[in-house]
């Protein structure tokens, strides 16, 4: 099994750390990590290039003008080689380090299922939480 993270993003120096801290803390590591930025003006790009060189997993960057979040999602997809896509976006999270593993132990539950989904938690930008 492996998994597919797609990461889309546009100038999100402010909030993609921590999504790819989160996908870094993972304790399952069968997997690559696909960002597709649209060719962001402000830090975002380094800040990409810096946790790629840290990762022990494949990360495949791609930076070009797009069409919009779904065009970057289908240029995600297209290069994607997982049995399994994740969408997290470049300011969501994973609301723990065992997510992937967690899935991973339902494979033979979800067979021939097209489409798994789990909870949201929303936090504001102080990180309260407000749903």
């Amino acid at each position: 099994m492996k998994f597919s993270i797609i990461t889309v993003c546009f100038n999100s120096e402010k909030t993609i750390q921590n999504t790819l801290e989160s996908v870094w803390s993972q304790n399952f590591l069968d997997m690559e990590h696909i960002i597709i930025d649209g060719n962001s003006s402000d830090g975002t790009m380094e800040i990409v290039q810096s946790y790629s060189k840290k990762c022990n997993y494949p990360v495949i960057i791609k930076s070009e003008c797009d069409q919009g979040i779904y065009d970057a999602m289908n240029k995600g997809l297209i290069i994607s080689s997982g049995n399994y896509v994740s969408f997290l976006n470049s300011d969501d999270i994973y609301a723990s380090t065992d997510v992937l593993k967690k899935i991973s132990q339902c494979d033979g539950m979800v067979e021939g299922k097209d489409i798994l989904y789990g909870d949201v938690i929303l936090y504001d930008s102080s990180f309260h939480v407000v749903v």
